[in-house]
């Protein structure tokens, strides 16, 4: 039995609305990946701040601003430092 291959890829390369689904859903994902960095990032580190974290890190949609929080997090002295950067409460 043969199958038949019809190429859509014209479809996908020539429409702006495909394309605009494409590239947003990219950006998506990698902020759902950013933020799941993020929150290793704590879990490893500081545990304790995780579950007040997590609303928190998820109403951030920037990539960038994401990665740099990483790395904050991974040079932060201290738990309240943390806090401070996450914008949360000192115990």
């Amino acid at each position: 039995m043969e199958e038949r291959f019809i190429p859509y890829d014209w479809f996908i390369d020539e429409n702006p609305d495909v394309q605009e689904r494409i590239t947003r859903g990219k950006k998506e994902g990698e902020v759902k990946g950013l933020q799941g960095m993020v929150l290793e990032a704590l879990k490893e580190s500081y545990p304790d701040v995780l579950p007040l974290a997590q609303e928190q890190v998820e109403k951030i949609q920037n990539a960038t601003q994401l990665r740099h929080l990483t790395i904050q997090i991974l040079k932060a002295p201290d738990q309240t430092a943390v806090l401070k950067l996450l914008h949360l409460p000192a115990a």
